[in-house]
């Protein structure tokens, strides 16, 4: 959820004017309580939506934010509705509240649905938020900043890039009989995108500030020389370009432009999903306490992070204390954005030269590495060339960049450059798709909460680093991450189940930093006193089944990756239903252990930890086809509580098989191809010595017997059998 903002992109969220609703109370019609404020779409005409007085406001129409129009006096804070006072109620009415289309991709700054409280602000408390849905955001459904007694029920939120709910700092939350999910599936556009747009905000506003130097030029190190306007005008019509393809509205100019494929290659999503470092059904941040979330289903969140990795330039002038030397600070753009080095090559092949790591600075012919731009780079090296704000730990990199920059020049990426990994565009740490997220959070009851069908498409860790500092990835896939803190699950339908990832790993409970978790009264012999309000049937359960890591992993790609030694650090693939990282030392963290409902704790590897191995050391495994799946996507990697893992069988190929599933601790194992295929002939003679031993024995029966065992009363068949007896 973190960012980095500019000082600019603040000021967009400072909210400018107060409002006060137009619509006829008449409009609103509610059976449960009295509406003293009826909010409908003119009341967004100029922007967020602020609550500064307490009172029940009602919802006669669904609200479509877009933006608003030129003459129209504008105010935006960092969502669409900003509830800023105690005591409110909001009662949707069952009317939906998201983005448009238009103004999701226009608009660079991320804009919550909802906001309550500010966390520059004093504590605000009773909220109450009901009976409606939360569409189209490219940041949250509802944020929570600084607040007590919030009340979340019977909501859907959902076409989210970010999270449904977001929460820091709030103590008393219950979120009752709300849908999250599924998130949203029409990312038209790349981060790139928005990074043009912020950069383009950016450039707009210091040509209006600096006229005089509008016509100077810089030239870059491809031989271009343009104009501070020409770079400008550059951006943006490739943004307009861009914009017009995603609405399939391109004109003929757009068409014949000779960049057109390159502008739609850069700002284009062709999953067109979230591709932010991580995706989440529900964050609880900060000091929160007192959390319950009943009757919850977090369902449908896909992801396709897109991993940033950060250059760094020149670290030997980047001085730390005491005469030691830190790393330089990442090369960035407007609003702490990574500048991708990646696409400054100009081809698809030559980024594949950093993304592989198959180069050397020194040799000519294994480094082609030239800058060659684009609209974004363009701009944001002109920025800061006329700015006059380059930093001195980024020279290198402006001199590979430009024909000359303080008289020095690389016509080749040089060679000091370094990258930090597993982040995303705005240099946040990748963490893939979180179910629930727990930080620290004290007294959090958890009752009947299904979590399904989370999918991460994210690709396989880059290979620009040559190591990574953490375990956590953004193609891992996880229902439930609890850090610290207190939970408590009760309630028969806690399900945890299809958690797919294409290149990572799959987690259902991930426990860390001491967290105590009990499963209420499962682990009791006896009942509860009749002094206590639960019974037998409150008797908590937990479910965890269908995990599926690496599932587009290959036995050929995984070999490749353990050759190059990218195997399984920084790409792992393996599943567990409960990965317990907590203190061995401090007992009964987690009360009963494995949880009612879980015969076992397990964890699967995909293969031995010794890459020479790679086909050693998989029996036993459970073979699967497409036919034999409830869901294509779900394919098991190990059953719950079991032993076995899996091996897909692609119908399409037969003898395509991808292994989704490869137990460690089998050393004395053989090959499986020798096993399975001793397994099969060993299965063939059974069947024929079974089949020989059961026709002698209905050899030796009699006609009748013989035509009874058969459940025929056919005499022709009696007669040749009987003419055979004699």
């Amino acid at each position: 959820m973190a960012t980095a903002p500019s000082l600019y992109l603040l000021a967009s969220f400072i909210t400018l004017s107060i409002h006060t609703s137009a619509v006829d109370l008449n409009l609103c019609s509610n059976s449960d309580a009295s509406c003293e404020f009826c909010v409908g779409q003119t009341d967004f005409d100029a922007g967020t939506y602020t609550i500064t007085n307490a009172g029940t406001y009602c919802f006669a129409e669904n609200i479509e934010f877009v933006e608003p129009s030129s003459d129209a006096p504008s105010s935006f804070a960092s969502c669409i509705i900003s509830i800023q006072s105690s005591d409110v109620i909001l009662d949707l009415q069952q009317k939906e509240i998201s983005q448009s289309q238009a103004f999701y991709l226009q608009h660079a700054a991320p804009l919550s649905i909802i906001q309550i409280g500010d966390t520059a602000s004093s504590t605000i408390s009773n909220i109450n938020i009901y009976d409606g849905v939360l569409g189209l955001t490219p940041s949250a459904g509802i944020n929570i900043q600084n607040a007590n007694n919030v009340n979340l029920q019977r909501l859907r939120i959902s076409d989210f890039d970010s999270a449904g709910i977001y929460a820091n700092d709030v103590s008393a939350l219950q979120i009752e009989k709300v849908t999250i999910g599924p998130s949203n599936a029409n990312a038209f556009q790349s981060p790139y995108y928005q990074q043009g747009r912020l950069v383009l905000r950016a450039l707009s506003d210091f040509i209006d500030d600096n006229k005089e130097i509008e016509n100077e030029t810089v030239t870059f190190s491809n031989g271009e020389t343009d104009t501070l306007l020409q770079i400008h005008k550059n951006l943006q019509t490739s943004l307009d370009i861009a914009y017009r393809s995603f609405f399939d509205e391109s004109t003929t100019a757009d068409l014949n432009h000779y960049l057109y494929d390159s502008f739609i290659d850069l700002y284009s999503n062709p999953l067109q999903l979230p591709s932010m470092s991580g995706l989440y059904g529900i964050v609880l941040d900060g000091e929160s306490d007192n959390v319950t979330i009943s009757d919850v289903k977090v369902q449908d969140l896909t992801l396709n992070t897109l991993e940033v990795p950060a250059a760094m330039f020149d670290c030997n002038a980047y001085g730390g204390e005491d005469g030691e030397e830190d790393a330089s600070p990442v090369l960035t753009g407007p609003a702490g954005k990574t500048l991708d080095l990646r696409k400054t090559f100009g081809d698809v092949g030559k980024a594949l030269v950093i993304e592989l790591g198959d180069f050397e600075y020194n040799n000519a012919e294994l480094n082609p590495l030239k800058y060659q731009g684009n609209p974004v780079s363009d701009a944001i090296i002109a920025l800061a060339y006329f700015q006059d704000e380059i930093d001195s730990a980024h020279h290198t990199f402006y001199q590979w960049a430009l024909e000359e920059y303080e008289d020095l020049h690389f016509e080749t990426l040089p060679p000091c450059v370094s990258f930090v990994c597993n982040m995303d565009i705005d240099g946040v740490e990748n963490e893939g798709i979180i179910g629930i997220k727990m930080n620290g959070i004290g007294q959090v009851k958890m009752e009947n909460v299904v979590i399904k069908r989370l999918i991460n498409k994210s690709p396989l860790s880059s290979y620009s680093c040559a190591n990574y500092t953490t375990d956590i990835k953004g193609s891992d896939t996880k229902g439930v991450l609890i850090n610290g803190g207190d939970v408590t699950f009760d309630g028969f339908n806690n399900v945890i189940e299809k958690l797919i990832s294409y290149s990572g790993s799959t987690i259902g409970l991930q426990l860390d930093g001491d967290a105590q978790v009990v499963f209420d009264y499962v682990y009791k012999d006896e009942l509860p006193s009749d002094l206590d309000e639960d019974t037998e049937d409150d008797r908590s359960s937990l479910q965890i089944q269908h995990l599926c890591p690496g599932h587009e992993i290959t036995f050929n790609l995984l070999s490749e990756l353990s050759s190059d030694g990218l195997y399984p650090n920084p790409n792992a693939f393996y599943a567990c239903n409960i990965l317990n990282n907590q203190n061995e030392s401090v007992p009964d963290l987690v009360t009963p252990f494995p949880p009612n409902g879980i015969k076992k704790v397990w964890c699967a590897d995909y293969v031995p930890e010794d890459p020479s191995e790679i086909v050693e050391n998989v029996l036993p495994v459970q073979v699967l086809s497409e036919e034999d799946n409830e869901d294509t996507n779900s394919v098991l990697s190990a059953q719950q509580g079991g032993d076995e893992p899996v091996i897909h069988l692609n119908n399409e190929n037969p003898s395509d098989i991808d292994v989704k599933g490869i137990y460690r601790n089998h050393p004395d194992s053989p090959y499986v191809f020798f096993v399975i295929g001793v397994s099969g002939i060993m299965l063939v003679v059974l069947v024929m010595v079974c089949a020989l031993l059961k026709c002698a024995k209905y050899a030796n029966r009699t006609p009748y017997q013989r035509a009874k065992y058969l459940g025929t009363d056919d005499d022709s068949d009696d007669t040749e059998d009987d003419e055979e007896v004699q």
